[in-house]
């Protein structure tokens, strides 16, 4: 059974090898089939996209907007009841408790070496540590199942929607909007429904644990067809 502080390199892994594409090219292609991937999750008629504006009706009542480039470290996707218009922003210019978190880590890391722990001077050697725990540690379906609950299905911090459904909820506790998209898809998977475990949302989370199993071990990145069953 992992420990925590693999537990938190495994989180780490899947955002790396599932939610970070890389370069302008692969960042746009992302995107294109995220939307491929929404239309389908949200059995929606498929349709054609252009230009920078992206845009879900999902019924006469519910819309999902958001404007690329969407990688940038400041960023909005937005939600429409009826009159009623609700966001979730990001904003790198302002401190959060993810950034606390990452800030006590550095510095830790930082005292350690002046100390003369020659094995922990660098991010390179630290991360070489932790895949190689990683690789050796036995991790199991189900410690994979746990990390992506509370990454996609049940985040700690989440928001929830007049109007629909309490298992619906979406994260406001990432920086990475690539994280983000994909959590909104999967949750409004459920916008017609009120089921705590919807065989729609079931199907989609164990295609997804079996995606990570498959690549976790090896560190090999996710491309966005796979990641969003488009590879067919």
């Amino acid at each position: 059974m992992p420990d925590r502080i693999t537990d938190i390199y495994i989180w780490k892994t899947i955002e790396r090898i599932l939610f970070s594409p890389k370069g302008t090219k692969d960042i746009n292609k992302w995107y294109k089939q995220y939307h491929k991937f929404a239309l389908n999750l949200w059995e929606l008629n498929p349709e054609i996209h252009k230009g920078k504006e992206y845009r879900f009706n999902l019924n006469d009542n519910i819309i999902v907007s958001f404007s690329t480039p969407f990688d940038l470290p400041k960023f909005s996707i937005d939600f429409k009841q009826g009159e009623t218009k609700q966001s979730i922003h990001y904003d790198n210019k302002f401190m959060s408790e993810l950034d606390l978190a990452d800030i006590v880590a550095n510095e830790i890391e930082k005292q350690k070496a002046k100390k003369g722990d020659k094995t922990q001077q660098n991010e390179r050697v630290i991360d070489k540590q932790l895949m190689t725990k990683l690789k050796e540690t036995d991790i199991d379906k189900k410690a994979i199942e746990n990390i992506l609950t509370s990454m996609i299905a049940h985040p700690a911090l989440h928001h929830h929607f007049k109007d629909l459904s309490d298992y619906i909820r979406i994260n406001f506790n990432t920086k990475n909007s690539f994280l983000l998209l994909y959590q909104v898809a999967f949750q409004l998977a459920d916008y017609k429904t009120d089921y705590r475990h919807s065989d729609l949302k079931l199907k989609e989370f164990d295609r997804l644990v079996n995606i990570v199993e498959k690549h976790i071990k090896n560190n090999s990145s996710v491309s966005s067809g796979e990641l969003f069953n488009l590879n067919k």
